[in-house]
């Protein structure tokens, strides 16, 4: 009587054992499907942000002529694109002096040429090459996105050496940037 007590009570354990693998196969499952979903929804929104010219990369680091690379505030670090409108401004980590009143230069200008294609082996990913004028002259734009959302790009002009940003995209609407005053 006693191991028929102590087998059903070990077979009920293991039962319950069960029970609590397959919640836990259900759960990495719908976790799976959930970051699969996300990353679909990401990569949409990076294609409408590249096709429709409205979007900000907020930069993370910056690489300088020189090779320095070096942490940035992304608040203050981006180049925002909206329609044929462009601003790119650089600041410095203390954010202290420069011509844009934190620490760097912020240039407003248009965009005159807009081009995109897609690269990679699902086609997700884009190039973005833009030709923008502003007071300051004329400047060169690459930036390459990816669907998980991040981005680099590197800015060069007729009067400037050349900028590399590595950061993120945001919507325009969701952006958290600070524009220093415009630079002359």
């Amino acid at each position: 009587m006693l191991t028929g007590l102590l087998f059903t009570a070990v077979f009920a354990q293991q039962e319950d054992t069960m029970a609590i693998s397959d919640s836990k196969k259900l759960t990495k499952e719908q976790k799976a499907a959930q970051k699969k979903f996300n990353e679909e929804a990401k990569a949409k929104i990076v294609e409408w942000m590249a096709k429709n010219q409205r979007f900000v990369m907020e930069a993370n680091y910056l690489n300088l002529t020189g090779g320095n690379r070096i942490s940035v505030n992304p608040t203050t670090n981006y180049i925002e694109v909206d329609s044929s409108n462009i601003t790119v401004q650089v600041s410095s980590t203390s954010g202290i002096g420069g011509e844009n009143g934190i620490g760097g230069f912020t240039v407003d200008g248009t965009v005159n040429s807009y081009k995109w294609r897609t690269f990679g082996k699902n086609k997700d990913g884009y190039n973005v090459d833009m030709i923008v004028m502003s007071r300051q002259g004329t400047f060169q734009v690459f930036l390459s996105f990816f669907p998980d959302g991040n981005a680099t790009a590197s800015v060069g002009g007729n009067r400037v050496g050349k900028i590399n940003f590595a950061g993120f995209l945001m919507p325009v609407n969701k952006a958290r940037t600070m524009k220093g005053l415009t630079t002359n």
